[in-house]
């Protein structure tokens, strides 16, 4: 976008010009890969909280993989109507195991500062068994994991079911209904 502060900085162009620069912009930053949702469940919790409206980026993961610690919204692998927010924890092949509440990732523990309370129920994965992530697959939990619906119950997530990245909080005050 440099080029285009310095296009509109040249004092040789007219403002007919810099309107439709600004206007273009602001079309392509409205597009619709950007959308705003709303926060159903405690599962996210202390992150993201119920009620609260957040902007999400369907266009992030067609150029770039997801990362460890990006909140996501993803297709439950079980049913795919059902559109959850989770967080990624493990990436293709890694391996992961639960021990005493903890995560391992390739037997170093994960810190995870966002967790409301260690995960005392992990699922199916049963405590201190090892598990290797398959290519293009992600392992994803909610950070209230107690209260959490996610990998450790259904599995991995595939990489094509990770549909948006969750990006910033809308500020509710300036929402219109």
């Amino acid at each position: 976008l440099s080029w285009v502060f310095s296009f509109l900085s040249s004092s040789d162009q007219n403002s007919t010009q810099e309107l439709e620069i600004a206007s273009t912009l602001k079309l392509l930053s409205t597009s619709s890969y950007i959308e705003q949702i709303e926060i159903m469940g405690s599962g996210m919790e202390p992150t993201l909280k119920n009620g609260e409206r957040y902007s999400v980026d369907r266009k992030v993961y067609l150029s770039l993989k997801p990362n460890r610690g990006d909140i996501v919204l993803i297709e439950r692998p079980e049913d795919p109507d059902v559109q959850v927010i989770k967080r990624i924890i493990g990436l293709p092949g890694e391996t992961i195991m639960i021990n005493g509440g903890k995560v391992f990732i390739n037997e170093s523990i994960l810190d995870e500062p966002y967790l409301s309370a260690p995960d005392s129920n992990p699922g199916s994965i049963k405590e201190g068994k090892k598990l290797t992530i398959p290519q293009d697959q992600y392992f994803v939990m909610g950070d209230n994991s107690p209260r959490s619906s996610d990998a450790g119950e259904w599995g991995y997530v595939a990489a094509q079911n990770i549909k948006a990245k969750v990006n910033s909080l809308y500020n509710s005050s300036i929402i219109k209904e």
